[in-house]
């Protein structure tokens, strides 16, 4: 996506894609935390299994955001895991961990800082990328229709 207003194809059919604002990714990842709490982890997870095959998360479907590949195709199941789970979630859930027993609860306030600086890291980068996105060549785009799903 070279720039932000630039179709991409994402199905069989050409449709208008532009590269997700990070307030929009900032509202899916919100909504994601909200649903993962309203519904006791388990209803948020079912969903998430659902629509990661679509390169969504729950939030990011409510949100019509998709999360592409480096050739523009729709990320799936796998890819979503080894973005959102391995890389976003064990990651720094380690990092958590080896921090805790090396210098105690304070270590959570580093893992929360270096978290944030990850993901706002979209403010600064030419294809709105987290670093998460960075290291998974991924990217997020918005497509206000939405995606037609088989």
């Amino acid at each position: 996506m070279a720039a932000a207003t630039e179709a991409t194809e994402l199905t069989e059919t050409t449709v208008s894609a532009t590269l997700a604002s990070p307030g929009r990714r900032l509202a899916a990842f919100l909504l994601d935390v909200f649903l993962f709490a309203f519904t006791f982890a388990i209803g948020w997870l079912i969903w998430y299994l659902v629509v990661a095959g679509r390169g969504q998360s729950p939030g990011k479907q409510i949100l019509h955001l998709y999360v592409l590949r480096e050739d523009d195709s729709v990320a799936g199941l796998g890819w979503m895991l080894l973005r959102d789970a391995l890389v976003r979630g064990f990651a720094f859930a380690t990092l958590d961990l080896i921090l805790l027993s090396a210098i105690g609860a304070q270590g959570i306030w580093i893992v929360l800082l270096a978290f944030a600086a990850a993901a706002l890291w979209c403010l600064g980068d030419a294809q709105r990328q987290c670093l998460w996105d960075k290291l998974v060549r991924t990217r997020v785009a918005f497509v206000p229709g939405g995606l037609a799903h088989s």
